[in-house]
């Protein structure tokens, strides 16, 4: 929640009911992860959350699971490490 920035890379998620969740105006990229039999891959709205936040995704590997959902803008300058 409220933060910038936040990178979700190089992670496999198993049978879970969501993977990455992005709430009240929270800015993630999701890169590189494997979501494997995983129902909502990434979210942006979740629960009582007033507010949805804003996820950006590339490169992922779906397996048996739900779409990737995103919305809105992550400025990945905000990154500041090579890898």
């Amino acid at each position: 929640r409220f933060s910038e920035g936040v990178h979700v890379f190089n992670n496999y998620f198993r049978n879970n009911e969501y993977g990455v969740a992005s709430l009240m105006d929270a800015g993630v990229f999701v890169e590189a992860n494997v979501f494997e039999d995983v129902e909502h891959p990434t979210l942006t709205v979740y629960g009582d959350s007033p507010d949805p936040g804003r996820l950006v995704a590339k490169d992922n590997l779906l397996i048996r699971s739900g779409n990737i959902e995103t919305r809105g803008e992550v400025p990945l300058s905000v990154i500041k490490y090579s890898y």
